[in-house]
């Protein structure tokens, strides 16, 4: 038999007639002290999100605020735990970064052209192209994923509605 704490409760023996009275095992603690423990935290938990999640949403406004006024070198505060800034570019500047990747991408695509292996020269160069385009495109193609597997759920949701 068990009993209500969930522990064993002791016996003398199967061939022993006397009664022996109950043990308790002192190792484990009892299940309700474990559940008012837990039920205490959950409830600190209530108590407490509500102060801690505004007071977050808070940093963030003051963040965001910052950045606006041109105060601040970020808009999130992880950015700004991490000492990382935010560097707005000009069109200048996103012209000459063009360039610049463009070039490199050109100068490693000729020393894969120029390769002494075959397999290289043939496949390298084509490899390279596939890479550089899912990176120029991997944001529209996200986009474009999204999009088209919203469509697939309105499409096989409206089925199942018929």
């Amino acid at each position: 038999d068990d009993d209500a704490r969930g522990g064993r409760r002791g016996r003398a023996g199967p061939s022993s007639t006397s009664t022996a009275a109950p043990t308790t095992n002192t190792a484990v603690p009892p299940a309700s002290v474990s559940g008012s423990v837990r039920a205490a935290a959950a409830a600190a938990f209530v108590r407490a999100y509500p102060w801690i999640h505004a007071g977050w949403e808070a940093v963030v406004f003051w963040c965001w605020l910052r950045y606006l006024l041109k105060d601040g070198t970020t808009h999130d505060p992880s950015l700004a735990v991490l000492r990382l800034a935010v560097a707005r570019a000009s069109p200048s500047e996103q012209t000459e970064r063009r360039l610049r990747v463009e070039s490199a991408r050109a100068s490693r695509l000729d020393r894969l052209s120029s390769s002494p292996s075959w397999m290289t020269r043939l496949v390298g160069p084509a490899a390279l192209r596939a890479g550089h385009f899912a990176l120029d495109h991997a944001q529209g193609g996200l986009m474009a994923a999204v999009v088209g597997f919203k469509l697939l759920e309105w499409w096989y949701g409206a089925g199942e509605d018929a």
